[in-house]
């Protein structure tokens, strides 16, 4: 039996996000940004929703894990028209076949942890 490794409490959220590659040196995208939804948070992480996970032959998750050069990054947007972008490390991923519209399933650490504005802000409006 697989045994849980939260070490917060989670809130649910169905907050739709954005996720993207960025160069670790300078910021700056290396990829589209993909739609998703954040599932539930901590301030220590959060579970995403995703319907697709490439972006032309690039693996965001695989390759943000694989790489010290490329860093996973979350956007929301807000109804005020401001969007918050959180570097994430991913820390699991997997497909759920029964969810056709968006398999795949991502658990994503915030490094340092949140503070409680910032889990406010991506908590959503």
């Amino acid at each position: 039996m697989k045994r849980e490794r939260r070490h917060g409490t989670r809130q649910p959220c169905k907050n739709n996000v954005g996720i993207y590659l960025a160069r670790a040196e300078d910021g700056s995208p290396c990829s589209a940004v993909l739609p998703g939804n954040i599932l539930d948070i901590s301030p220590l992480g959060a579970r995403l929703s995703l319907p697709q996970i490439f972006d032309r032959r690039v693996h965001l998750v695989y390759t943000a894990m694989e790489s010290q050069e490329l860093i996973l990054h979350i956007v929301v947007h807000h109804s005020n028209g401001q969007e918050s972008i959180t570097p994430v490390k991913p820390i699991w991923f997997n497909r759920r076949s029964a969810d056709s519209l968006s398999p795949f399933r991502l658990g994503v650490e915030f490094t340092p942890p949140l503070s409680a504005e910032q889990l406010t802000d991506l908590l959503g409006d």
